[in-house]
């Protein structure tokens, strides 16, 4: 993206460090946020991760670090992991477990940026339980970029209040799912299918996590009002939770230089739920209804007005930043 007649903001320079998990779903909207908090005058530290668990990710932090040269780029050597105290055998669910069970090696490396020091990290939904407390010991803000939908973020953050209920087993045996603030009922087939697993990886990730959420200092979630006007209304009222941290509606997400993609398969870990070519086959079916059509071009008509200068996704930096600089 090129960006041109902006004002630096007066006071002292946001330095934020962004933490990914991996695969590429992960990986990608990280990046495409690190190019937005450039514009918005940051400096950036993208921590990658040694080793990758694809080539293909590996690729892209190059492509991204050539075209974004002013990024520091901090190394992260993985420790090795007894995979026979894991419950997978999909490489990207045991890459995030691996990076989960190395976090506090991190302490150290966050310590040794100095030049400016950090303003805070925001890191990777999956990563939540084993950040959280490296960055309170070191009292650095913690936010967490959430890669799914601000509706599932809704579930997410209410999954506690649902356990605390009824017994965990049967959180999901509906059909459909009511949570507070939002008219419509999250249906089964929303939920991704490993968390429908029982003692799943996955799950466990999800359900720990999901206790943790009242101490992070923030939510970034890739949407805006115009697409989930009532989930971003209810979640940022705190219709929801009282204790719930601030969330910042910063999407749209815009492609990078070099940073397109078409995703060949789509799903939650190895599970590959849809092809690229359902996708596409879906979209012409889509784009074949006229109600549709025009509920896609008032979306995109909506989309553009939030990202040009001015718009919302630009009021969410500054508050995301004004929020930051408190903290300091």
């Amino acid at each position: 993206m090129a960006f041109s007649g902006d004002k630096v903001p007066v006071g002292k320079e946001t330095h934020i460090a962004l933490f990914p998990s991996s695969g590429m779903g992960h990986l990608t909207p990280f990046l495409r946020l690190a190019s937005l908090l450039l514009h918005h005058h940051c400096r950036v530290t993208l921590i990658t991760t040694n080793p990758t668990v694809s080539h293909a990710e590996s690729r892209l932090v190059s492509r991204f670090l050539s075209s974004y040269p002013q990024v520091t780029q901090i190394h992260f050597n993985l420790l090795p992991l007894d995979l026979s105290t894991v419950n997978s055998t999909d490489p990207f669910w045991i890459q995030s477990e691996t990076i989960r069970r190395s976090a506090h090696l991190l302490s150290p490396l966050l310590s040794s940026v100095s030049s400016p020091p950090l303003s805070g990290l925001i890191s990777d939904v999956m990563l939540v339980s084993y950040v959280l407390p490296v960055a309170q010991t070191l009292r650095l803000p913690n936010y967490i970029l959430f890669t799914s939908s601000a509706r599932m973020f809704s579930f997410f953050a209410y999954l506690p209040t649902i356990t605390s209920i009824c017994n965990v087993g049967s959180v999901f045996d509906g059909e459909d799912l009511h949570i507070p603030g939002i008219n419509s009922p999250l249906p089964r087939s929303s939920i991704p299918p490993l968390l429908l697993i029982q003692n799943s990886l996955f799950a466990d990730m999800f359900f720990s996590d999901s206790l943790k959420l009242t101490k992070l200092d923030g939510v970034l979630i890739n949407s805006f009002k115009g697409l989930e006007t009532e989930s971003l209304e209810t979640l940022r009222s705190r219709k929801l939770m009282e204790d719930l941290p601030p969330v910042f509606a910063v999407g749209p997400f815009e492609p990078c230089d070099g940073l397109g993609m078409w995703v060949r398969n789509w799903g939650w870990g190895g599970e590959k739920v849809v092809k690229g070519d359902e996708i596409g086959e879906k979209v012409r079916e889509m784009m074949e209804s006229q109600s549709l059509k025009l509920k896609a071009r008032d979306v995109g008509e909506e989309a553009m007005k939030v990202a040009e200068a001015g718009g919302n996704r630009e009021e969410m930096f500054k508050e995301l930043i004004g929020d930051l600089k408190r903290k300091l």
